[in-house]
C-alpha cells in the first residue's frame, strides 16, 4: 500500500504497472483512496499487460531464484533477457530501445 505514497512523495508523474494491479489503481481503488485521505499528489496511473516471450523467463521472482541459486552467473548473464544480459550479449542501448518501441504496450494478454 505504500507504493502510492512513495510515488506521490517522489513526484512520480506516471505510475506504470501490469494488469494485475488495475483494480488497485482504479479511480475508486485503494491507490487513490489513500492519496485522497492523506491529501497527497496523485500521479497518473497506466496499466499494461506483461511481456511474455515463449521459452524465456521474464518474471523478476523467477529470475531472482536463478541468480540467487547460482544457476546463472548474475543478472548480466547473457542467457537472461535482462537489460544487463542483453548488453553483455552485445546489444546496444539504442537497439534495445528500438525493440521496445516497436513492441509497444498492450492491455491484452499474449505471447510473442
Amino acid at each position: 500500500m505504500s507504493h502510492c505514497v512513495v510515488d506521490s512523495l517522489e513526484g512520480i508523474t506516471h505510475s506504470c504497472c501490469t494488469l494485475e494491479f488495475a483494480s488497485r489503481q482504479a479511480a475508486d481503488g485503494p491507490y487513490y483512496w489513500l492519496l485522497d485521505k492523506l491529501n497527497l499528489y496523485k500521479p497518473v496511473t497506466f496499466e499494461y499487460s506483461r511481456c511474455a516471450i515463449a521459452t524465456s523467463v521474464l518474471s523478476k521472482r523467477r529470475l531472482t531464484l536463478l541468480v540467487n541459486g547460482g544457476y546463472v552467473n548474475g543478472w548480466d548473464d547473457p542467457r537472461l533477457l535482462t537489460l544487463a544480459g542483453l548488453r553483455r550479449r552485445g546489444f546496444s542501448a539504442g537497439v534495445i530501445q528500438k525493440f521496445c518501441a516497436q513492441l509497444g504496450t498492450s492491455s491484452t494478454q499474449g505471447t510473442e
